[in-house]
Order: C-alpha cells, then structure tokens, then sequence
C-alpha cells in the first residue's frame, strides 16, 4: 500500500491506497478470499479556520466475491462523508459542537451479502471536556 500526508496550518490532506490479492491454496487452487476487495482507497482533507473545522473523507472498495469459488460477487462503491464542527471554552469546560453526514451520496451498498450499510445519515455531536 501506499499513503500520503500533507499539513499546514490550516489544512490537512491524506490518501492512502492498498492493493492486495489474499488468495487461498488449502481449499483452492489460488482463489481469492471471499470479502476481501482487492482495492482499498482513502482520501480525507481538513480545512481549519477557527472556530470552524470542517472535513470531507471519500473511500472507495472495489469489488469483493461471496464464495471461495469466486463465482458471485459484491459490487464496488464509493462512499463520502463530511463534517463541520466548532469548538469553544466556557470557564474550564471545552464544548465542542460538531454535525457528521455519512454516506452523503446515499449510495447503497453491503460488505456482506444481505446485510446493507445505512444511506444518508446525519448526526449532531456535543463533547464536554473539562481541563484540570
């Protein structure tokens, strides 16, 4: 695999990138593993202007099979999630607030067969920190 970071001050960038082929010899003759894609894909950039924060994170998985006999398979997808929090004091209290979208795309999708991942959801985070 290969991975990336870049940083300023007021922004951050990551890619990371895996490439794989997890191949079974006991039972086959080199089929690929069953839920193992062979493509892995994740970029995130951050973007720091205070008070705000604000990311967006994009991850990509190509195609995974369903049997050892790697016959059937789940498709690729793409997902992209996104956030914006703000963070402040109140006397020795950090309040953070922060609104998460996932899936903003509402792309549907599964890792396992019969089991689908959630669309579009969004969530609202409040963290209270006390400092000593």
């Amino acid at each position: 695999g290969v991975r990336g970071l870049w940083q300023s001050p007021m922004l951050t960038c990551y890619i990371a990138y895996l490439r794989q082929s997890i191949q079974d010899f006991s039972l086959t003759q080199g089929n690929l593993l069953p839920y193992t894609p062979q493509e892995l894909l994740k970029a995130h950039i951050t973007l720091q202007r205070k008070p705000l924060l604000i990311g967006l994170q994009g991850y990509y998985s190509s195609f995974r099979y369903i049997h050892l006999a790697n016959i059937d398979f789940l498709p690729r997808f793409y997902i992209i999630d996104g956030f914006i929090a703000t963070r402040f004091l109140v006397k020795a209290y950090t309040i953070e607030l922060r609104l998460e979208g996932n899936n903003l795309l509402n792309y549907p999708y599964a890792l396992i067969v019969g089991y689908p991942m959630p669309g579009r959801w969004i969530t609202l985070r409040t963290t209270i920190g006390f400092s000593f």
